[in-house]
């Protein structure tokens, strides 16, 4: 309902599926909404969604579903390769609202309607409270969505309401409404003028206004469950009914792109920004399928890429940098032992995700070594046995 109409829906018989060609910026804008909790094939749907938007260029995978009560624990088992993130939706009670005392604000404050010609200003409060300065994506999101939202608010779909100082928003609310619902999409205070009621009354002047011309039509907020925006609302007038869930990973990368990164790191012309742990499972599950398991021919093959990669950015091997032999070959054989258990047919690009989320974790090598070994010079210039638990299933050179 919120999203701007550039948002398209492929509406299947288990979730839909979330496109915004207008903005691959945007994550959530390409989601797949399902009908129930995916806990027991979460890799079986992020599967799914990259058969939706693999290749696209968008960052972030998301699956989001909503379900009715308020419990938000989440399964011990979810893959460390996750980000999960659970807000409790709340629908207004008008009387709990109505029956609240004013409350004084800064006289120098105005609390009105945005104009276009606030838009600008509006970018930088956004920018400044999510931290989004130095982000060229985030940037691009960010003008897709205010010029919805403009476009929305000009279409009578919705509200967006501030608290100026002077000509500067520094507390803002956007609400939008179709014939169902009407449903805030952002709260966001200034740090410098957070915790002196802007937020609230920001949210409570755009309530009273939709109530006037809907008076039946309910109003919903959502926030990240159990944090203090939650129980401000809660102090307004928000009853928490049901509980939204975001599950999100790295996008999962096509074969095509593996290839491409697995290609570029060994040419060394990957930046050291692009080779992070994510990339470096990726590159060891390709490299096993092509050498059908082989683990000395992988680590071979591997080690000469890690050194030529250093050597390429003039990174030297210390006793505190550069390459580490027993987290190399560690990873590789926990790695190994992954994809010994899985069928030899799998499409490259699925192994590869279920790699991601396996491993997620960097700290997984620390069940198998302590950080006295690994910290060691000994560890980093030759392999060194696990001397907590055993790496089971591997088939060491």
């Amino acid at each position: 309902m919120a999203l701007p109409s550039s948002t398209t829906f492929e509406h299947l018989d288990d979730h839909s599926v979330a496109d915004t060609p207008a903005c691959r910026a945007t994550n959530f804008g390409h989601r797949l909404e399902l009908d129930a909790p995916p806990w027991d094939d979460v890799q079986g749907w992020f599967a799914r969604w990259l058969e939706a938007h693999g290749g696209k260029g968008v960052q972030t995978a998301y699956l989001a579903w909503e379900v009715e009560g308020t419990d938000v624990a989440p399964p011990a088992d979810r893959p460390p390769g996750t980000d999960l993130n659970v807000g409790r939706c709340m629908r207004l009670d008008p009387a709990a609202m109505g029956a609240l005392p004013p409350r004084e604000l800064p006289p120098e404050l105005e609390i009105r309607p945005l104009e276009p010609g606030d838009r600008a200003a509006l970018f930088d409060l956004t920018l400044e409270v999510n931290g989004w300065q130095d982000d060229p994506g985030e940037r691009a999101y960010l003008d897709w969505m205010l010029d919805s939202r403009f476009d929305k608010v000009a279409r009578g779909e919705g509200l967006q309401w501030a608290a100026f100082d002077d000509e500067r928003p520094v507390a803002y609310a956007a609400l939008f409404h179709d014939d169902r619902e009407a449903r805030f999409q952002d709260v966001q205070t200034a740090e410098r003028w957070r915790r002196r009621g802007l937020a609230s009354a920001v949210i409570k002047r755009a309530c009273q206004l939709r109530q006037i011309e809907a008076p039946t039509l309910p109003i919903w907020i959502c926030a990240n469950a159990d944090e203090p925006p939650e129980r401000v609302y809660r102090r307004l007038g928000f009853v928490p009914e049901t509980v939204g869930w975001e599950l999100s990973t790295p996008a999962p990368r096509t074969d095509s792109e593996i290839r491409a990164l697995t290609a570029s790191f060994e040419a060394a012309t990957l930046s050291t920004d692009d080779w992070r742990h994510r990339e470096h499972v990726t590159a060891a599950v390709q490299m096993l399928r092509d050498a059908g398991g082989d683990v000395q021919a992988t680590l071979d093959r591997l080690r000469d890429a890690i050194l030529r990669f250093l050597d390429a950015h003039g990174i030297e091997t210390t006793k505190d940098a550069g390459y580490h032999e027993t987290l190399t070959r560690g990873w590789l054989e926990l790695v190994a032992a992954f994809l010994a258990g899985r069928p030899a047919d799998e499409p490259l690009e699925h192994a590869a995700l279920g790699a991601q989320l396996r491993f997620g974790d960097k700290l997984e090598v620390l069940k198998h070594w302590s950080r006295d070994v690994l910290s060691s010079w000994e560890s980093r210039r030759t392999w060194v046995e696990p001397d907590l638990a055993p790496i089971r299933g591997s088939s060491s050179p």
